[in-house]
């Protein structure tokens, strides 16, 4: 198992043996990189026994507090800085720790295991747990060396992967198989295991601060300390910088105090809007020093076979392609990259958010032409939203119907393609309802901040955190994400829709709030600029139909799908060559049956 992760943890490798556990760790070493911080690391009476992924940005800050209960740490590593805060507080220390993270505690004399995941799911944790065996990794593909786990399809999470781009927690594409969730702790004991969230937020109008300059004074300070301690690192760190608001923020944070700065950005040179321009304005004006990666398609097929293997599951997204390429490049500059990732989700970045943020301020569904969109909506999945919140209230109704809009395209296309066996799949689960129960956990009274909550937990969760660990992760690369923070996470959600959106700046009017607070940190141009997504200039859509058609082809058509009757394959070829003829055509859930069928032939071809 460890061998299989050694791209995660190239630096040292480590094991730890008795009767009733065994533990392993493939360290990528950033904190304290001699061997004494090592893992499995063992606490100094050796009853506790930790491994750890990722990182605890306020490490130092926790050790001073142990130091002055008389709790002295032997290395400077955060790993044991966590280890001896869970011996001092047990399961509580979740709440002190601000950072991303996977880690588990085995407990000797009580014979039992405690794991946690980090509040945004930025770093994985996969488990297997059947007659009493509990078997736990970063990665899918490490359980599968196991010899008790036997590799078996899970339609289920196809169908839902296909809806949310990556599988979604708790499941996985293999049966039996399952993701720990965000926010989430688990204890195994002999007598079984038990999950439970540990980080509750919830909407609250009475803590939002309504002044605007008091709000940008709390963006820029909790900016500046959150990349103050998320650069801490004994190895080298960068920046990926697309040029976009997000990004181009935690660059000019870093260069108030250094102007020795790393940044990258891939692109594709001679397309309307590719992003190189905007990074070097960026790149420039805060005095780093960049690097470009011109994005090249002419080897699709290593690519697209490393995707495969990456990831261990379908992504019915071209977003990999982009971030796995730039991670190699980044590979050979520093270990540690900083991300712009999450600012849309807790600004109000994307068009939808000021689409959502009118239909709250006209009063609802009747008065406004968002809410005419519900006729839009399939036969399968208005009939789940009216038997929904046909009797419900205004609020009920609000969560469903984003939900339903925004999964309409998934679904058409999905009514049209799927086969016996996944029609019936899909009449027995529901990803609107997956979706909405974030919503309801968050108790916003409107359909804007509930949807921001729900894209960050779960809506975006592949862009924001799939791709960045595993990409990375492929490459021994660690991406840290400022906005990601959970200081910075609640202090969104501490701000008013009014101050993040003004719909009378159209695309310049989302993150209005954090604009304001960057105004005089970056060029207006930036600062100004309409939002573009990290990649969407790279021409794949034309490729899709050109130099990579022969091969999307055969894929669509591939013996692996007919075989297992998923799909309908005339309809998907009709749809691939409507497509090539200039038609309609929703290019990105192609792929996703495309990604299908490679995963298919990788892991389940004889």
């Amino acid at each position: 198992m460890v061998n299989r992760l050694r791209h995660r943890g190239p630096d040292f490798n480590g094991t730890y043996h008795e009767r009733t556990a065994h533990l392993g760790s493939a360290r990528l070493s950033i904190i304290d990189r001699t061997s004494q911080a090592k893992q499995p690391m063992v606490s100094s009476d050796g009853n506790y026994i930790i491994v750890f992924n990722g990182e605890i940005y306020n490490y130092i800050e926790l050790r001073r507090d142990l130091e002055k209960k008389s709790v002295f740490c032997r290395t400077k590593s955060d790993t044991e800085v966590l280890l001896n805060l869970y011996i001092d507080k047990g399961e509580d220390c979740l709440h002190d720790l601000r950072g991303m993270f996977a880690f588990a505690v085995w407990n000797k004399a009580e014979q039992t295991l405690f794991v946690a995941r980090d509040r945004m799911g930025e770093k994985p944790f996969v488990y297997h747990y059947e007659n009493g065996l509990f078997s736990f990794a970063s990665e899918i593909k490490a359980l599968l060396e196991l010899p008790w786990i036997e590799k078996k399809i899970n339609l289920p999470a196809l169908h839902y992967g296909l809806y949310f781009v990556t599988v979604p927690a708790p499941f996985s594409a293999f049966e039996g198989i399952h993701k720990l969730a965000p926010s989430s702790k688990m204890i195994i004991t002999s007598k079984g295991m038990v999950t439970k969230r540990y980080w509750h937020p919830r909407y609250r109008a009475d803590n939002f601060i309504t002044d605007p300059l008091e709000c940008m004074e709390a963006i820029n300070q909790c900016l500046d300390e959150t990349v103050k301690i998320i650069c801490r690192s004994d190895a080298p760190l960068g920046v990926m910088l697309s040029g976009g608001l997000d990004s181009s923020a935690i660059v000019a944070s870093i260069a108030q105090n250094s102007k020795n700065i790393d940044t990258f950005c891939v692109s594709k040179k001679n397309t309307d809007d590719d992003e190189f321009a905007a990074a070097s304005l960026v790149a420039n004006h805060c005095g780093t020093r960049h690097h470009e990666l011109e994005f090249r398609h002419d080897n699709y097929l290593t690519l697209f076979n490393e995707i495969v293997q990456s990831y261990s599951e379908p992504v019915a997204s071209f977003g990999p392609l982009h971030t796995h390429t730039l991670s190699s490049f980044i590979k050979k500059h520093v270990t540690v990259a900083l991300t712009g990732n999450g600012g849309d989700e807790l600004f109000g970045g994307y068009n939808e958010h000021r689409n959502l943020f009118e239909y709250d301020q006209s009063g609802g569904f009747e008065h406004d032409p968002i809410g005419r969109r519900i006729e839009q909506i399939p036969s399968d999945l208005k009939r789940k939203v009216y038997q929904r919140y046909g009797d419900q209230t205004e609020l009920e109704r609000k969560r469903h119907l984003y939900a339903a809009m925004r999964f309409t395209p998934i679904s058409l296309f999905c009514e049209r393609i799927y086969g016996k066996r996944m029609q019936e799949i899909s009449e027995s689960y529901d990803p609107l309802g997956l979706f909405v129960e974030w919503h309801e956990r968050y108790g916003a009274p409107d359909m804007f901040d509930g949807a921001l909550f729900q894209q960050l937990m779960q809506g975006s969760q592949h862009a924001l955190v799939d791709f960045p660990d595993i990409s990375g992760m492929a490459h021994s690369v660690e991406y840290r994400s400022p906005f990601l923070d959970v200081r910075m996470v609640e202090l969104g959600m501490r701000i008013p829709a009014t101050m993040k959106i003004r719909p009378a700046l159209k695309d310049a009017g989302g993150k209005w709030i954090l604009r304001k607070a960057l105004k005089t940190r970056l060029p207006k141009q930036i600062v100004d600029m309409d939002k573009v997504g990290f990649g969407a200039t790279i021409p794949y859509r034309q490729w899709f139909f050109t130099d990579w058609f022969k091969f999307l082809e055969e894929k669509l058509s591939s013996p692996a799908l007919a075989e297992l009757q998923l799909f309908k394959t005339k309809e998907l070829l009709d749809l691939f060559y409507n497509g090539a003829r200039g038609g309609l055509l929703l290019i990105d859930h192609l792929w996703g049956v495309a990604m299908i069928s490679m995963w298919l032939e990788n892991y389940f071809a004889d």
